[in-house]
């Protein structure tokens, strides 16, 4: 004879382990894993789920859940401040990641259709479910962050141990699609851009250096694997949000080549990328914590808007479009005050006592640009 065994509905999907104890001496115990679908496909994650990295400089990484999705020319993988200690215009550098998983031979783009679950941090977290044949799957993990004060974002990729069985071979594929542009502009392939791209690439071994222009430099690195060079344009990639307010819907990227590397139960992989003169080390791989309540999840958001003006502070007025704005940077100070920042806030305070001219605080500032004093509260809002 032989045993069903019945598992109850729920409302969770992703990954279950099953184990098997005999009832009898000598029985051989046995563990499988589980793939646990909802009723209906769920693109809730994949559609809305969305990561805002920053660097306290005014520099962001904005990330769909559905990894190398975009939605907008204001996604990318890092668009730059590249004014070393005041908040300015913008460089869209990296575009975006698209990945590819291929566990025994079987390939599954690390996209929403195979995601588990995201957080949108920081850190960003992903977890993907690896199609790997004969109802076999192979979990794996990134994490994405991007360093304080550094126009740096690290993604660590990771398989997590096994249950001491061979596993799949499970093998990474990444391609990062490249921008040279400011953040309000479209790139347009034409032949003398892709010549210009191609001559601004240095390739090494892991990684590659991309240098379009005097002060614009990306720096490229994985920890493990190789570098392929394999330059190719990715074109029309659509900007549906821009293409619902009337403006250019799509624009272009360019790609330099892919990374490959294989992962075994354990190991991991960090692909660094970063404007500055060198890369840091990798950050330590820490466990992700529990979902915040809804309080502390605001109070934790409220640093990603703190950003440094010389030796002072501000507030970014809104990624992914503004930069410091007075009145608006004035009247968060009664938000960090509440969620207890008192001393950013004072901070602030001492940096924008030192704007004001004639009885006036600036309205919108760029780098040193201070002149744009359209703004009849600020003052109001300063001595609140």
């Amino acid at each position: 004879g032989g045993y069903v065994a019945a598992l109850p509905p729920s409302g969770r999907s992703g990954e279950l382990t099953l184990d098997l104890e005999p009832d009898r001496e000598g029985g051989r115990r046995l563990r499988a894993r589980l793939v646990r679908l909802p009723a209906v496909p769920d693109e809730g994650v994949a559609a809305e789920g969305l990561a805002l990295l920053t660097n306290g400089r005014g520099g962001y990484a904005r990330i769909h859940a559905d990894l190398g999705r975009i939605a907008s020319k204001y996604d990318a993988l890092l668009a730059a401040n590249l004014h070393p200690d005041r908040p300015c215009d913008r460089h869209v550098l990296v575009k975006r990641l698209r990945a590819w998983a291929i566990a025994d031979g079987f390939l599954t783009a690390l996209d929403g259709a195979n995601l588990v679950a995201f957080q949108g941090g920081p850190p960003a977290r992903w977890r993907w479910s690896v199609n790997a044949g004969d109802g076999r799957s192979v979990a794996l993990e990134l994490v994405a962050a991007m360093l304080p004060g550094r126009n740096e974002v690290q993604l660590r990729f990771h398989r997590p141990p096994g249950d001491g069985r061979p596993g799949p071979e499970l093998r990474l594929t990444l391609r990062l699609d490249l921008e040279d542009r400011g953040f309000h502009g479209e790139t347009t392939m034409d032949p003398g851009l892709d010549g210009h791209f191609r001559a601004s690439l240095a390739a090494e071994p892991a990684g590659f250096r991309f240098a379009p222009g005097p002060g614009r430099v990306v720096q490229v690195a994985v920890d493990r694997g190789a570098f392929h060079p394999e330059p190719e344009w990715a074109l029309g990639v659509p900007h549906p949000q821009e293409g619902g307010r009337g403006q250019r819907d799509r624009g272009d990227a360019w790609s330099p080549g892919w990374f490959e590397a294989v992962l075994a139960e354990g190991e991991g992989l960090t692909l660094a990328l970063g404007s500055e003169a060198d890369l840091r080390p990798p950050l330590p791989l820490e466990p992700a914590p529990p979902p915040p309540e809804l309080g502390e999840a605001l109070r934790a958001a409220l640093p990603a808007f703190l950003a440094r003006r010389g030796e002072g502070r501000t507030v970014i007025a809104g990624y992914p479009w503004f930069l410091d704005w007075g009145r608006d940077t004035l009247i968060a100070c009664r938000g960090l005050l509440t969620g207890g920042f008192h001393g950013e806030a004072a901070e602030i305070l001492r940096t924008f006592a030192a704007l004001i001219e004639d009885g006036t605080l600036p309205n919108t500032l760029n780098a040193e640009d201070t002149g744009n004093r359209d703004t009849s509260d600020a003052p109001l809002w300063f001595a609140l």
